[in-house]
């Protein structure tokens, strides 16, 4: 599904969407290398938050 998406947004001519895997569980080391970043569960939300304004492009300054 990773592949696909990326795949899809070549062919469209357009940015890869980013892609945040969130699991309870045990990360595979090849799906890791699929994403941009992993949280696992429990999380804090300041953790996702963050994790978020990684992703958003910078604020234009006024």
């Amino acid at each position: 599904m990773v592949k696909g998406l990326r795949e899809e947004a070549s062919a469209r001519g357009i940015a890869p969407p980013h892609i945040v895997l969130l699991t309870a569980g045990t990360v595979w080391p090849e799906m890791a290398l699929l994403v941009d970043a992993i949280i696992t569960k429990p999380f804090e939300m300041d953790q996702l938050e963050q994790l978020i304004h990684r992703f958003l492009p910078p604020a234009e300054s006024c």
